[in-house]
């Protein structure tokens, strides 16, 4: 194979793969946005006060057994409830009052991300959730009520 061959044939390789991760990020890019602007409307309606969010998030699953598929999501906490809304599955609500405590930790089920900080979400009843949000920091502090606002 020529020097030239090899070129074009490592260019094409990589516009396929850029073609194919476009044609497969972009839905899911505009699934989120939709998401996103039907919970705050849903929030609005419901005349919830939002804490936090309503941001993309990567849900890392849960300790319990119907909540364990992951993937994107948009998640909002508001002073009743938080919202995990998956862009593909049933979406997640857990009441503030059982919100039991939030702590932000290097793995969760036994993986770690890159060095990331999952956001890990206590129930009263037991099973954790997992997020990789853009600020763990501020998330669990909204979580906690360690920030002064409280939950519910």
């Amino acid at each position: 194979m020529s020097t030239l061959a090899a070129v074009l044939f490592s260019v094409g390789l990589v516009a396929l793969i850029a073609v194919i991760n476009l044609t497969v990020w972009i839905p899911i890019r505009r699934r989120t946005r939709r998401i996103q602007a039907a919970v705050l409307a849903e929030c609005r309606a419901a005349g919830e006060r939002i804490r936090c969010g309503p941001e993309r998030v990567s849900y890392e699953g849960s300790t319990t057994r119907g909540a364990r598929v992951e993937g994107t999501a948009v998640a909002v906490l508001t002073d009743r409830r938080l919202m995990i809304r998956k862009t593909v599955g049933k979406p997640i609500e857990i009441p503030a009052a059982d919100i039991a405590g939030a702590r932000a930790a290097k793995s969760f089920r036994g993986r770690r991300i890159g060095g990331r900080r999952f956001v890990v979400v206590k129930t009263a009843d037991g099973p954790e959730y997992g997020l990789l949000v853009h600020d763990p920091v501020l998330w669990v502090s909204r979580l906690d009520g360690s920030d002064g606002g409280g939950l519910a």
